[in-house]
């Protein structure tokens, strides 16, 4: 599933949850939502990025072994079939009747159908139908009552246990992961384990461990490899493993059983073992994509002696890629080895890609250089995480280009080009990078874009940060977010900001921070009610006194951050007059026509100390 379809890269995303109320909004409940997880335990994820070929080529393998295995499942149940057609109606002596009687009785079985079939190879029972014993036709020409006898008890035990359709169901599970080594190895040790435990069950019955073991080597030396080997089918036969040694064996053996209970208590010990490693395990998660626009968003360069002579810039957007291309003047020995052999110049300014596309294996773009005519054809496709080839389209016939070859920047380290476009890395990895916002850009059909920026740099101006997505987050944040907050607009909608690097200022690496925002409608306060819980208890602090604790008057524009420090003041007001466990709970009235917001203080004050 994960090759058929991409999943989420490794990332923690951090976002905004909203409690609903009955107007289905409430903007001043809010919790990061950071995904189900348990306490202590920290997820370590690898991304790796599958290249489209050998994608295709696991999806054509897999596919491959599923069709086997269900033509494998598929005949054996047609042999099955055919094994039943042929089966015809037997008549058992008296004593082995008596014994039929008395084990359907005790496994509360109903009528169990015998028959006998010149082509099994040995004893089998299936549930297709109805519940049936086929026995060869040599083998009850040839046995003893006694070995019958061990027959009967034997199967019986399977439909006791209802091994056909747990071994049915068990085939079909085990198709998707055919191709497992450890499925096979799984079954084998199911079906060993299954009649190992009928053994147990039919010698109880018939009394003697001894002789049943010796009465199952007898049956057995009557029948050849050679017919084991054509009774193949999805039947439960006395010999359809190849284990009898072992089953001689423990049946030989004298082992002290454990009771049921103690069972049941060593089953549920080695139950939790199991869910403990398979937690354990899972912290270190390794997530297979397949090839994604997000694989390749980001700065790819092509390099040739040092210098960057080709630097392309993508950019996601909502599964959509858009982007630039700088290059230099590159001379490419196109009629011989269709290497490059030179680069000079510099970079030239940013073109923008157009009709950039992917057909599932790779990523398709063209662009139009200044005073061309025709556009270049160009087909991206990516060869490891953070590695590529490009390709020239429709190159002329008899000319050659070899694939350049594109390395993706690493992370937030980022890097610049110097004159003649020569790299110069922002962060090392030796030396601990400082970095602060440079500037801001405010994206989409806001008001008061250029005021929020101004507002914003001035707020953040100085602060120092270790890691680019910290200040990315506080930007976002503490910044925009809070801005329009604010301003009354509770619903603003902060989407994913992006960062560029931006020049070096006095040893700090400044960063350009884009910030797409939806800004939703702009509501005024319309009432500000406070209220005892519950309703009938007087507050012990006046109404009036709590309310001066909110800087907001009625028509003031709704601000969330007010409306918090509010809180706040209030609280600490409580905790004053002796109440430090009184509780504030707002609760929001939206009237979307007039866009006005009620606001209720609901305040559960708690015991006085």
């Amino acid at each position: 599933m994960s090759l058929a379809r991409p999943i989420a890269g490794s990332a923690d995303t951090v976002g905004s949850v909203h409690i609903a109320q009955k107007d289905g909004f409430n903007p001043l409940l809010e919790k990061n939502a950071t995904g189900l997880r348990l306490s202590g335990v920290h997820r370590r994820s690898q991304q790796v990025v599958l290249g489209a070929k050998l994608q295709w080529t696991l999806n054509i393998v897999y596919t491959a072994i599923l069709v086997h295995r269900l033509l494998r499942l598929v005949w054996a149940w047609r042999r099955t079939m055919q094994l039943l057609a042929d089966v015809k109606d037997v008549n058992l002596p008296p004593a082995i009747r008596e014994i039929v009687n008395r084990l359907e009785q005790e496994g509360s079985l109903g009528k169990v159908l015998i028959q006998s079939s010149p082509e099994a190879a040995s004893p089998f029972i299936t549930v297709i139908r109805q519940p049936m014993l086929v026995i060869p036709e040599s083998l009850l020409q040839k046995s003893s009552e006694a070995d019958l006898s061990l027959v009967l008890a034997h199967e019986f035990a399977h439909l006791r246990r209802r091994d056909f359709l747990l071994n049915l169901v068990y085939e079909i599970a085990s198709i998707p992961v055919a191709f497992h080594p450890i499925t096979t190895l799984i079954k084998q040790k199911i079906e060993d384990s299954r009649e190992l435990a009928c053994d147990e069950i039919a010698a109880e019955q018939t009394g003697s461990r001894s002789k049943y073991a010796s009465s199952l080597l007898r049956i057995a030396q009557s029948i050849s490899g050679e017919s084991m080997q054509r009774q193949a089918s999805h039947v439960l036969g006395l010999f359809e493993t190849d284990n009898l040694e072992v089953r001689i064996m423990s049946l030989m053996a004298r082992k002290k059983q454990i009771g049921e209970k103690v069972g049941r208590i060593v089953l549920g010990a080695v139950g939790a073992v199991f869910a403990v490693v398979c937690l354990g395990m899972s912290g270190f998660a390794l997530q297979v994509n397949a090839a994604s626009s997000e694989a390749y968003a980001g700065t790819w360069r092509a390099e040739y002696q040092g210098k960057n002579f080709l630097v392309i810039n993508l950019e996601d957007d909502k599964g959509n890629l858009a982007g630039t291309i700088r290059t230099m003047n590159v001379q490419i020995d196109l009629e011989g080895s269709g290497e490059v052999y030179s680069v000079s110049g510099e970079l030239s300014e940013p073109m923008k890609l157009t009709n950039v596309h992917s057909d599932g294996k790779a990523m398709f773009f063209e662009y139009l250089e200044e005073g061309d005519t025709d556009p270049v054809h160009w087909r991206m496709e990516l060869m490891t995480p953070g590695k590529a080839s490009l390709d020239w389209v429709e190159l002329p016939k008899g000319l050659k280009l070899k694939p350049i070859g594109l390395a993706k920047d690493a992370g937030n380290s980022g890097s610049m080009e110097n004159e003649g476009g020569t790299r110069s890395t922002i962060a090392s990895a030796t030396q601990k990078a400082e970095y602060i916002l440079g500037d801001l850009k405010i994206e989409g059909d806001v008001h008061d874009r250029n005021a929020v920026r101004d507002r914003v740099l001035k707020q953040l101006a100085g602060q120092e940060f270790d890691d680019v997505k910290d200040l990315v987050e506080a930007v976002a944040q503490r910044g925009v977010r809070s801005d329009f907050q604010s301003r009354g607009y509770p619903k603003v909608v902060v989407q994913d900001p992006t960062s560029k690097p931006l020049d070096e200022s006095g040893g700090k690496q400044q960063i350009l921070v884009v910030v797409p925002v939806s800004e939703g409608t702009q509501y005024r306060l319309k009432n500000l009610t406070i209220t005892s819980v519950p309703p009938d208890k007087s507050l012990s602090i006046l109404t009036a006194t709590l309310r001066e604790q909110f800087h907001l008057r009625p028509n003031d524009l709704f601000s969330v951050v007010e409306v918090r420090a509010g809180m706040e003041r209030a609280t600490q007001l409580y905790a004053d007059h002796g109440y430090p466990e009184a509780q504030l709970q707002p609760e929001t009235d939206i009237d979307e026509v007039a866009h006005q917001i009620n606001l209720i203080i609901r305040v559960t004050e708690g015991a006085h100390k």
